[in-house]
């Protein structure tokens, strides 16, 4: 029995000795160094960290600070990319707003618009007799893969500045310019900031991430930055001429959302007795929910596609989106008169308010009964102009039938920064698209 019970101690002694050591060493023995996990995104940062930079928005004449954000260097003379969202207040609102770079080693001076991409979320900044190391630039028709590593640096909350390993995993679905969906975490203050490949060059620029996700974010291709600085003129140091520019720039991308929409015939979904025109499933997607009679008589199906191509234009402000939803509504306990007063209220106070706003005047309002193939409706088409960019509009539709005692079909169209022409064709393109249900 003694060999063994040696043999059992020496097994415990073994074990006890290596727990130990996980633990920190045994008594009177240097620990080994931890391993250098991080190597890569180390180098890739001290690289970077002299080419980055805090953009700061300062409320003026206090010079506290409005809002935060990240930019880095790509001239030797001082130009600073961040995004437009980034800059917007001191872009466009008349309150005074002054704009400051901090660097990583603390450097600081204030800087001058030089050009705005909104469709993009762009800007390009300048600081007079200023230089530092300035970052290379990935090619702007470098194909990337799925998969490929890449790190996103900035200035989150204004903690410190950071760099975040993440990768790419394709282009995001349903969007018109095509932004990169990056696998990692983005956090406020890390917009404008670079996204970085394994060789240390801007393959993507920081622009938002998904409230409602883990770790889905999304950059900017960093072809839309060699585009920027290719057409990139004078300083906009006016705010008339910043306004009329980013006017331009909203008129530009409604003209590219109207070509995309009307590029082909859209597709037709069953709501109820109707067969109803939704936005094409390339670019938006429709969400549906069935609703029973809950005491009020009325049962009702709803459709609502949203196609989610607003652009930023102020904190408060998106311009260039567009949603349509419809109703099927149906009861077999109320008459005909409560029924249609139910579907009347439709139009009491959904949509169309009459007080001006500080973004747009009151709506001018047309209301009118028309034929269509589905029958005689009702229809309310409002006009509301944007003040800062002349000829954009708020334009809503709303429609209901009034042939059917038992059913009813409310529509609603809403786009955001359209033409008035514009506005005309979306109503034809809906009205004109509905057809009876040919399985009812």
């Amino acid at each position: 029995m003694r060999p063994r019970s040696r043999r059992v101690r020496r097994s415990f002694a073994a074990l006890f000795a290596a727990i130990l050591a996980f633990e920190g060493g045994m008594p009177g023995q240097a620990a080994d160094a931890p391993p250098d996990a991080s190597g890569e995104a180390r180098r890739i940062f001290e690289q970077a960290r002299e080419k980055l930079v805090q953009i700061r928005t300062l409320a003026l004449p206090s010079r506290s600070q409005a809002s935060t954000g990240s930019g880095f260097v790509i001239s030797a003379d001082g130009l600073v990319v961040t995004n437009y969202h980034v800059v917007s207040q001191a872009a466009l609102e008349k309150a005074p707003y002054a704009l400051e770079f901090v660097s990583v080693d603390g450097q600081s001076g204030g800087l001058e618009i030089v050009a705005l991409d909104v469709q993009h979320d762009l800007a390009i900044l300048k600081r007079e007799g200023w230089a530092l190391p300035v970052i290379e630039l990935a090619a702007a028709a470098r194909e990337m893969r799925r998969g490929e590593k890449l790190f996103s640096l900035g200035k989150p909350l204004d903690l410190g500045f950071v760099i975040n390993e993440g990768l790419y995993n394709g282009l995001v679905e349903r969007d018109l310019y095509g932004h990169l969906l990056f696998s990692s975490a983005l956090n406020s203050g890390m917009s404008g900031g670079p996204a970085l490949d394994t060789e240390g060059r801007v393959a993507g620029i920081n622009v938002a991430r998904r409230l409602d996700g883990q770790l889905v974010s999304f950059l900017i291709p960093v072809r839309y930055l060699h585009q920027l600085i290719a057409a990139a003129r004078p300083p906009l140091q006016l705010l008339a001429q910043r306004q009329a520019e980013i006017g331009r720039q909203l008129l530009a991308h409604q003209e590219t959302v109207m070509a995309t929409l009307f590029d082909k015939p859209w597709p037709s979904q069953i709501q109820g007795g109707y067969q109803v025109p939704v936005l094409p499933e390339t670019l938006a997607r429709c969400w549906g929910t069935n609703n029973a009679d809950g005491g009020s008589g009325i049962g009702s199906s709803n459709t609502q596609c949203n196609l989610g191509a607003g652009r930023f234009v102020t904190r408060n402000l998106m311009l260039g989106n567009l949603r349509i939803e419809y109703r099927h509504h149906e009861t077999s306990k109320l008459d005909g008169w409560r029924f249609w007063s139910a579907m009347r209220s439709q139009f009491s106070g959904r949509v169309f308010g009459g007080r001006k706003d500080r973004q747009r005047t009151p709506p001018r309002c047309e209301e009118a009964d028309i034929d269509t193939a589905i029958g005689a409706q009702r229809v309310v088409m409002c006009l509301s102009a944007f003040h800062r960019f002349e000829g954009l509009y708020q334009f809503t539709l709303l429609a209901v039938t009034l042939d059917a005692s038992g059913s009813a079909l409310t529509s609603q169209l809403t786009a955001d920064g359209v033409t008035e022409a514009n506005a005309q064709r979306l109503a034809r393109r809906v009205l004109d698209g509905m057809r009876w249900n040919p399985g009812r």
